[in-house]
């Protein structure tokens, strides 16, 4: 909590992982996306048809989701595919920085609102 407040209070936008839990985050918030504090964007996962994986967290709570169902992914034992919002994350945090490097004089709270308003309303997340 300290560390994402120290984050904001810089200025800084936090991509946190929603979590794997298939929980509705409303009634049992994990964290750090379970904290209210406006930096913090929190990430659901995904399937390839655009459905919410089996194993994602959900909720009002939750503010986006992305691609996090079988992400090829380069690990020290080569490509694998791997599942979770914490695979879901780096999409968002590299539409973040895209976003961000158009106009570098957006604060945090505007590139959260350019997100959001470029997602697909989703009404089960």
């Amino acid at each position: 909590f300290d560390s994402i407040t120290r984050a904001k209070n810089a200025g800084i936008l936090f991509v946190a992982a929603a979590g794997n839990s298939s929980a509705n985050m409303d009634r049992n918030p994990q964290y750090p996306a379970g904290y209210d504090i406006d930096n913090i964007i929190s990430v659901a996962a995904v399937d390839a048809a655009g459905q919410l994986a089996n194993f994602s967290n959900y909720g009002r709570s939750v503010d986006i989701a992305a691609p996090g169902v079988n992400i090829l992914s380069t690990t020290p034992g080569g490509l694998k595919s791997w599942s979770g919002t914490s695979m879901a994350c780096p999409h968002v945090s590299g539409v973040a920085a895209l976003l961000y490097s158009q106009d570098m004089s957006q604060n945090y709270t505007q590139i959260k609102e350019r997100l959001l308003a470029g997602a697909r309303p989703y009404a089960s997340i």
